[in-house]
């Protein structure tokens, strides 16, 4: 896992934070709470070239890693917390008693 943090911090925390958020204006996805399996096949399609979508930059970057790295990648991006997202924080109206 540890590995896998080393690599997500050098180069995917630009685009996608620290903490796997992603930036929404920018269209970078959430990575955090992703099923490992899904992020590996994504990974993997954006290096074979199967993702016509992906952006340039993540396929560039991506094109170096080989398999062991790109497993890492992914269980360490699977394994970060999700955030609740569209939460109301504070109640509006109270239950009755």
């Amino acid at each position: 896992m540890a590995y896998g943090k080393r690599l997500f911090e050098k180069e995917c925390s630009l685009c996608h934070g620290l903490t796997g958020d992603g930036m929404a204006e920018k269209f970078y996805p959430v990575l955090a709470g992703q099923h490992y399996a899904y992020l590996l096949r994504q990974l993997a399609d954006i290096r074979a070239g199967k993702r016509g979508n992906a952006h340039p930059t993540m396929v560039r970057l991506i094109a170096k890693y080989d398999n062991a790295q790109l497993v890492a990648l992914s269980a360490y991006q699977a394994s970060l917390a999700t955030r609740p997202r569209g939460w109301v924080t504070q109640p509006r109206f109270c239950a009755p008693e």
